[in-house]
This record gives structure tokens, C-alpha cells and sequence, in this order.
């Protein structure tokens, strides 16, 4: 007989062996909250049966009091978000630090010893190239080589050349057009004192021009130097530095030991003002020469046609070629008492020739002169046609006929109305 006050408890392996209809019977331990099997399965059932075919309630701590069912339609939605707490929103987090790497934002920039990179600084505009153009005046003592070195830039002989000092009697033009300037060169004869009146207004023309020239270029004989290049060199000061450019001709004739000291005393002499070597010879320098002068020229448009080799007629320059063969071929005073006119210039379109006819005549003060100038049989005369007629040809680029004369007029250089005759006028 079993006492009532007295719960029985069966043994738990002998009640899971008989639970009927597959439930539990109540299990009394702390994990069961006080609840039997048979009521938690009841309750699983109920939770079964709601509608909507929701999941199991879960009501342990790690679920937060949410269902299976509650929790799985908010994976749903954050899925269709693309803002997964544990996935799309670590996803989204390394999107962002990489879209702020690629803004910039990400710190500066370090050198390899770790110090932050000095932000570079801006480059200013470059300015618009200015087109400049202007009146470049050569400027130097007697036989220095202006002459061949302006025929050396121009590319062209338009000016006479010849070893003897006082070749050039004129102020000779040549313009020299480039892209973005235009130079005009004055080669202005050697500067000297004399008392003769023709030196005196050769001289003149040169100190004319160097006032009235907008940069010049102080040539200095890389050989020699005398009392005439001192004389050149005072007027030369006179010059702003920001106009003045100065050269040694004949480099290709020193050796750099010999061409340092000239240098260096032509820089003393003119602080400021750049100094080059160049050598009409063989052109070293000479493009180097020619952008110095050009960035000195005033902002201007070209002053003569882009096609404009010299402002000197055919007869002017075919009058100095005659001069300079004179010059080459004759010794002692003749050179310097030889005056050249030219009676006729003739171009094949007038004549209807294929050659241009040209007539000139050899002016002398002396009758002796005049035998020294013809020669033994006329070879002397003969050679120094073919000469001058060999340096026209190359200039207007066909052939010539050159018919020369000699011809004695007393004592023109020192006649005022000569002079004028001849082209070689006082300026002032």
C-alpha cells in the first residue's frame, strides 16, 4: 500500500522507457524550469499548429526573446538591403575605406624615411611667346671679322670680305627673320681716328648707328688688340648692358687657354653684359649668338618682308664685290684709293639674255695705280672679274657678264663732291 503523503519518482532510465504516445514524463531538475515533457511538448505542438507556417519559438538567452521566424525575416530584409550586420555590412564598411583611399583621405603621402611628402608647389603659366624685332648694330674695331660674321648668319655674302682692315666703307643691311623675331643688322665699317676725310665719314656712320641701335654687338678681334679697340671699347660703355651683347671673334683660331683670360677681361670691362666665343669659320656659337641678341630686340612686329635679305640694291652689292676682288688682288695704298661705280645692271628679263649684264668702272687717284690695277697684259684686271663675277653669280643665282673699266679721278677721297659721287655721305 503506498502512502499518499509520499511522492513516488520512479528511476529517469525506466520512465524514458515507458513514455507513452512518445511523451516525456515531468522532469523535476533545474534545466526544465519546473516544467514536465508532456508541457513542453504541448506547448512545441501549439507552436506548431499557428498559422503562417512560422518556425519554433526560441527562447534561450542568445536569440534576445526573438523568434526563428522573426529573426529569418529580418535576415530577408537586410539581404535585400545589401546591409547583412555580420557580411553585406562588413562588405559596405571596406567599400567605404576603399572609396576613401581613392579620395585622397587617406593620409599624406610619405617619403622612404617616413616623413610626410611637401606638397608640390604650382607652375606658374608659361607666358605666350612675344614676336620681337629691332635694329642689331655690329660694332668693332677695323678688320675684327663683322663682315664674315654677318655673312656667317645671313647664310648669304652680302657684305665685302677681305684681310685688310677698312673693307667696309658702308653701313650694309641684312635681316635675318626667325619664326618668332626679326634682326636687322647694321655691319658698320671698323671704328678708327684719321684725318682723312673719307675715314672720317666712314666713322661717322658707325658712331650713328650705335646710338640709334636698339642692341649691339661689341665684336672683339680674338688676335689682336690695339689703340683702335680701346677707342671702340669707351664708346661701346656708353651702351646700356641690357642692349649690349659681346663676342670674340676667331675662336676657332685660339686655344681655350688663350681665350679664358680674353673673356674673362672683356666681363670685367662690361659687368653684366654675356661675353661668347664664336668663329664665322665654322659657326660655333653662332646660333647661340643669335638667340642672345633676339631676346634683347623690343616686342614688335617684323620691319620687313619675311623674304627680305638685304636693303641693298643688285648694284650696290655688285659694286662691292668688284671693291673687295680689287682689294684681294692689289697690294700698298691701291686698295685704299680704289673707288667702284656701276654704269649699268641689266637682268636677262630687259635684255633677253640668259646672263645679267653688269658695266662697271674701277675708279684710281693715281695713273700709276691705274697700270698697277690693269695688270701685264690685263691678267690683273681679267682675275679680278672673274672673282667678283664668281660671288654675283651665287647671289642672284644665274649667270653673269661682267664688263669691267679702270678709270683715274684724281684725288676723289679727299673731295668733298667725290665722296658724295661715290655713295659715301656724312650722315650728320
Amino acid at each position: 500500500m503506498v502512502d499518499p503523503d509520499i511522492s513516488y519518482v520512479a528511476p529517469e532510465k525506466s520512465d524514458e522507457a515507458q513514455q507513452p504516445g512518445g511523451q516525456a514524463q515531468a522532469d523535476r531538475s533545474p534545466k526544465s524550469g519546473g516544467q514536465t515533457r508532456s508541457d513542453r511538448a504541448q506547448e512545441a505542438s501549439g507552436q506548431a499548429q499557428e498559422p503562417g507556417g512560422q518556425a519554433q519559438a526560441d527562447r534561450s538567452p542568445k536569440s534576445g526573446g526573438q523568434t526563428r521566424s522573426d529573426r529569418a525575416q529580418e535576415a530577408s530584409g537586410q539581404a535585400q538591403d545589401g546591409s547583412d550586420p555580420e557580411t553585406g555590412g562588413k562588405a559596405q564598411d571596406s567599400g567605404g575605406k576603399a572609396q576613401e583611399k581613392g579620395n585622397g583621405d587617406a593620409g599624406p603621402a610619405l617619403t622612404k624615411s617616413g616623413k610626410p611628402k611637401k606638397p608640390r608647389k604650382p607652375r606658374p603659366p608659361k607666358p605666350e611667346p612675344v614676336h620681337r624685332a629691332g635694329f642689331a648694330v655690329i660694332f668693332g674695331a677695323p678688320n675684327a671679322g663683322k663682315s664674315t660674321l654677318l655673312n656667317r648668319i645671313l647664310g648669304e655674302k652680302v657684305a665685302a670680305v677681305a684681310a685688310k682692315p677698312q673693307t667696309t666703307r658702308h653701313k650694309i643691311l641684312g635681316v635675318l627673320t626667325r619664326p618668332m623675331a626679326q634682326l636687322v643688322f647694321y655691319d658698320t665699317p671698323g671704328y678708327h681716328e684719321s684725318e682723312k676725310l673719307l675715314n672720317q665719314g666712314i666713322v661717322s656712320r658707325a658712331v650713328h648707328a650705335l646710338a640709334d641701335a636698339d642692341v649691339v654687338l661689341f665684336l672683339v678681334d680674338g688676335m689682336r688688340r690695339g689703340e683702335e679697340h680701346e677707342a671702340a671699347m669707351e664708346l661701346v660703355k656708353a651702351k646700356e648692358r641690357s642692349k649690349l651683347v659681346c663676342a670674340v671673334s676667331k675662336s676657332d683660331m685660339l686655344s681655350e687657354k688663350r681665350m679664358r683670360p680674353l673673356t674673362s677681361e672683356i666681363s670685367y670691362a662690361f659687368p653684366g653684359a654675356p661675353v661668347i666665343p664664336v668663329s664665322a669659320k665654322n659657326g660655333n656659337n653662332v646660333g647661340r649668338l643669335i638667340g642672345l641678341l633676339s631676346d634683347r630686340l623690343p616686342p614688335s612686329p617684323a620691319l620687313y618682308p619675311d623674304d627680305t635679305l638685304t636693303d641693298q640694291s643688285m648694284r650696290q652689292i655688285a659694286a662691292e664685290f668688284v671693291r673687295e676682288s680689287v682689294i684681294r688682288h692689289t697690294r700698298e695704298e691701291i686698295p685704299y684709293a680704289t673707288a667702284v661705280t656701276v654704269d649699268r645692271y641689266e637682268e636677262p628679263v630687259k635684255t633677253g639674255l640668259r646672263k645679267t649684264y653688269i658695266a662697271a668702272t674701277i675708279h684710281v687717284e693715281k695713273d700709276n695705280q691705274k697700270v698697277i690695277v690693269i695688270g701685264a697684259g690685263g691678267r690683273k684686271l681679267q682675275a679680278i672679274g672673274t672673282a667678283a663675277r664668281e660671288n654675283i653669280e651665287r647671289l642672284v643665282g644665274g649667270p653673269v657678264f661682267l664688263e669691267l673699266f679702270v678709270r683715274t679721278t684724281r684725288d676723289w677721297s679727299k673731295r668733298k663732291a667725290s665722296l658724295q659721287d661715290f655713295g659715301y655721305r656724312d650722315p650728320s
